[in-house]
């Protein structure tokens, strides 16, 4: 056993089985052996299993650990949920989840997944197991889903100023008093706002839904005209978070405007496609962009994705600048079926 002689003693009838060092406690490590038979006299022989090679087995007592790096223990907007893990094991057979204590375990991939989660409270357990079946069920992790109107008015607004200059604004919501940041540009940002606006392509809003077959009302003095009718509009779902990346929130709005006035398509673009796809490190979409990244990107491109695409609805919400990477990498988003 393990090069190492062990005696044991017993008659055995001829073709009868019989179970030799079954009380044996083993190391958690690689074993072999094989057996050695003597009819009582000088003539002996080995058996020597599988043609030749003794038998080697695994003995494994541990369960793979598991790390839930995702989702956080905080409120999202949004009941699709990333679920991220870390699993390690030398040798992992299978990995599930559950969102309801285990009444229905669901399969994953063991390391990254889009869950549906409920309004309200949830919790997400991670089941995994190995071919020898360890098991491990205990981790798991809890968070809140809120779907509530943001309602925003004049009289809701209370802007604060903070030690760095900015502006906070806290708005009337259904159901808490979340508070997000107003953009107050330094002068050299606004210069280049200035001057890429300067730059850019000029083009007639009138002209170009005439050849289209639109017919675009003139506005009165000071009025404006309204675009939400060209969009699927769905407030709770358009929330960037803390990533700073609301140049690809306006961008794609703008190619979903795009998409209904010249092709009769009214279809939700992917902000997360972006996200994903346009960058890591100092590149990530949530340390802040222009509009010409965005052109740079489908230019590259030659496609938009709709956002009901596996992997391809809003995901980055919790995520910043420091982070460095989307929480859905790029291989991960569907980009079948899509728009070029």
């Amino acid at each position: 056993m393990d090069d190492q002689a062990v005696n044991y003693t017993t008659n055995v009838s001829e073709n009868t089985p019989i179970s030799v060092y079954s009380n044996t406690s083993w190391n958690e490590s690689q074993h072999s052996w094989y057996v050695n038979c003597t009819n009582g006299t000088a003539q002996e022989s080995s058996i020597d299993f599988y043609n030749g090679s003794c038998w080697i087995f695994t003995a494994d007592f541990t369960p793979p650990s598991v790390t839930i790096n995702e989702p956080a223990n905080t409120t999202y907007n949004t009941t699709n949920i990333t679920l991220n893990t870390t699993i390690t094991d030398d040798n992992l057979d299978a990995c599930w989840y559950s969102l309801d204590n285990w009444a229905t375990n669901i399969p994953y991939s063991c390391s990254l997944t889009t869950i549906n989660a409920s309004e309200g409270p949830n919790t997400v357990r991670v089941g995994v197991n190995d071919p020898a079946g360890n098991v491990n069920d205990v981790e798991y992790a809890s968070f809140m889903v809120s779907l509530d109107e943001i309602i925003v008015e004049k009289t809701a607004l209370t802007p604060v100023v903070n030690n760095n200059g900015v502006v906070n604004v806290t708005c009337g919501y259904k159901g808490g008093t979340p508070t997000y940041p107003l953009m107050r540009p330094d002068k050299e940002t606004l210069s280049k706002w200035i001057e890429s606006y300067n730059a850019a392509p000029l083009t007639s809003i009138k002209k170009a839904d005439k050849v289209r077959g639109f017919q675009v009302p003139s506005p009165s003095p000071g009025g404006s005209y309204d675009l939400f009718d060209y969009l699927n509009y769905t407030p709770t779902e358009r929330d960037q978070g803390s990533c700073g990346n609301c140049w690809a929130w306006a961008g794609t709005g703008c190619l979903e405007v795009a998409l209904d006035v010249q092709e009769s398509t009214k279809d939700r673009l992917s902000v997360q496609y972006i996200n994903s796809c346009g960058g890591t490190g100092d590149n990530f979409s949530c340390c802040g962009g222009w509009l010409s990244n965005l052109t740079a990107f489908y230019n590259n491109t030659k496609k938009a994705i709709p956002w009901s695409n596996t992997n391809a609805s809003w995901q980055d919400g919790t995520r910043n600048c420091t982070v460095g990477s989307a929480a859905i990498p790029c291989t991960s988003v569907v980009k079948t079926p899509n728009y070029s």
